[in-house]
């Protein structure tokens, strides 16, 4: 190959732990990662974002697939096998995990798509193993395109440049029941890139960034209380929304249902009580893993009893915890039991008080938040 790599000058870009699903495993090195195939977890995607983004200039990085992880047997209430997948592209920062889902986030769907904002139309071929897909950003012209093995596949998308101006674009996988390698210029590429275009990590320094990262001593766990219905998964996603730059992580049973509805409902035939049952095996399992990532989390649970709060809280050991305690006012009471005599339905019919902190501002409609960070 006429492309020569200058050591020298490359920058150090990994796999991001603290940018990724918990059910995204990376490798010691930060060089490849794979799904977790078990248990329900082989019906999600898992996402992961790379160490640095890139702010101008021609880069690009390969995504080798080197397994796929056969499923033989049928989860419990599933007429249909877990399938592999890979997607693979650039997003912005603080996008969904799920790359392509969201605006500013861009992605070829190993099933012979492209998609952004949720939105898919057909594009190259599909991916199978072994393959290797090479990812080009543009940023001088603001073009977006995809390489299978040695076929170029042509433009994928044209980028709004204002977007791009000040907000990094972040190399991105996700991967369902499939392990990839990838190669960020640690060595020569496999096929070689049309002119001008370099390996992300050996771009100019001034041309990337870092994202931060945090220290064990930085991490919040911020726990919701509340009976069901009070308002937790509104508040939590409201944090989410309104501290991109804390880079929350909800732990709960909402936030797989929300990963896994539209699979487990329609591709996979999954009945609804199966569901269900799945979304709190998944969600348990995810509190297990939190621990070990250093990262801020959410968890979004009831957490009404003692016992289990400080059952929980004693996995993040040395971390900032922070009791946010939702209760529904009696005027919500009110309107909601008028609603059940109506409809013969209510999602909670009474109420429940606890102390805690002052009350803030920012609660869900007709539910009171009381925060304070204290001992559990």
């Amino acid at each position: 190959l006429l492309y020569t790599i200058k050591f020298e000058k490359m920058n150090p870009v990994l796999l991001d732990e603290q940018n990724a699903d918990l059910n995204f495993n990376i490798r010691a090195d930060g060089l490849a990662g794979h799904s977790l195939s078990h248990n329900g977890w082989q019906y999600m995607w898992a996402g992961c974002r790379a160490t640095h983004g890139v702010l101008r200039g021609k880069v690009f990085f390969e995504v080798h697939i080197i397994n796929n992880f056969m499923l033989n047997e049928f989860l419990e209430g599933c007429d249909v096998k877990a399938d592999c997948n890979v997607r693979v592209g650039w997003s912005h920062d603080h996008s969904n995990l799920l790359v392509g889902e969201d605006p500013n986030s861009y992605a070829y769907d190993g099933a012979a798509f492209k998609g952004s904002d949720g939105k898919f139309d057909v594009y190259g071929g599909r991916l199978n193993l072994h393959d290797i897909v090479t990812c080009y950003l543009d940023l001088d012209s603001g073009i977006i395109s995809f390489q299978r093995n040695a076929e170029f596949l042509g433009t994928a998308f044209k980028l709004d440049k204002r977007s791009s101006k000040d907000s990094p674009y972040f190399p991105h996988i996700c991967v369902k029941n499939t392990e990839v390698f990838i190669n960020f210029g640690q060595k020569a590429p496999t096929f070689e890139p049309p002119h001008g275009f370099m390996f992300i990590s050996q771009t100019h320094p001034n041309n990337v960034v870092p994202t931060p990262k945090l220290t064990s001593k930085e991490i919040e766990v911020i726990m919701m209380i509340g009976l069901p219905g009070a308002g937790k998964t509104t508040y939590a996603e409201k944090q989410v929304s309104e501290h991109p730059e804390k880079r929350y992580y909800i732990l709960g049973q909402d936030m797989v249902m929300g990963h896994l509805r539209n699979a487990a409902l329609r591709r996979y035939k999954l009945k609804w009580n199966r569901v269900v049952k799945l979304c709190s095996d998944i969600a348990e399992e995810q509190l297990k893993l939190a621990p070990t990532k250093q990262r801020n989390y959410i968890i979004d649970q009831t957490n009404v009893y003692a016992a289990p709060r400080r059952h929980k809280l004693r996995m993040f050991e040395n971390c900032k915890a922070i009791a946010a305690v939702l209760v529904v006012t009696d005027t919500e009471l009110i309107k909601r039991y008028f609603y059940y005599l109506l409809y013969g339905y209510c999602i909670l019919k009474f109420s429940h008080r606890m102390n805690a902190a002052p009350v803030i501002n920012s609660s869900p409609q007709g539910s009171k938040v009381k925060v304070g960070i204290r001992s559990f």
